[in-house]
């Protein structure tokens, strides 16, 4: 009998043991897993964190390159100076009006008369002269209404564009240097200052003549443009 209780408590200690024993490993295990979930978990926060700057550098680059820049002119304005409201752009294909087009953004939206309206690339398409309540109306270069102070290359030669198919440049000093694909900006206080507005096309440099004019090329094609946006807090 005293064999058995002897027995009995040795196979009682060894359970004790073997128990102790499995929590003591499994607990390891336990603190080893969550040290490892800890270090996954900075890891990842830290990604986080590098990507989140890697954003932030990526912002402040676009910034940069904001308005097209198609020269080595610094951009003067950038692309967080104003508030800006992307439209999509009515078509009446075939048939096409180049001097103006509809939008589907209205006062609803803060559209205002006078704003001005560019490609997504940046460059200047024209401004809102007509807005209802869903949609507003935008004149083009091409309108024959339209007249804005321009500059010219990177020497800043100063002209007139006058609205018209195609749009000209005139009041061009004579003996200023204008050549064909100088890139021509934008230089009136109603539009952000040196936004690409086209490139000289053709010259015409009469001596007869008190001014030289040039035929400007601009950076979009009314027929394609389907997005513009809106500088909807300018000036």
């Amino acid at each position: 009998m005293d064999g058995m209780r002897q027995y009995s408590r040795i196979f009682i200690g060894v359970l004790v043991v073997a128990l102790f024993g499995f929590i003591f490993f499994n607990a390891q295990g336990v603190v080893r897993t969550l040290r490892r979930a800890r270090l996954l978990f900075l890891g990842l926060r830290d990604a986080a964190f590098s990507y989140e700057r890697f954003r932030e550098l990526e912002r402040e680059n676009r910034e940069l390159r904001f308005l097209g820049c198609r020269d080595a002119s610094p951009c003067v304005q950038r692309e967080n100076d104003f508030s800006r409201e992307r439209a999509e752009v009515y078509s009446h294909y075939p048939f096409s009006d180049r001097d103006a087009f509809a939008i589907n953004k209205g006062s609803v939206a803060g559209i205002r008369e006078g704003m001005p309206v560019l490609t997504e690339a940046g460059a200047l398409v024209g401004k809102i002269r007509r807005v209802t309540r869903m949609q507003a109306e935008v004149e083009t270069l091409f309108s024959p209404n339209w007249n804005s102070s321009v500059v010219i290359g990177e020497t800043k030669i100063k002209a007139l564009v006058k609205g018209g198919a195609p749009p000209t440049i005139t009041f061009i000093a004579r003996g200023a240097i204008v050549k064909t694909n100088d890139v021509v900006r934008n230089v009136l206080p109603d539009f952000p200052l040196f936004t690409p507005v086209g490139t000289v096309g053709s010259v015409d440099s009469k001596e007869s003549a008190a001014w030289i004019t040039a035929t400007l090329e601009p950076l979009y094609e009314p027929e394609g443009l389907e997005t513009v946006i809106i500088l909807t807090a300018f000036p």
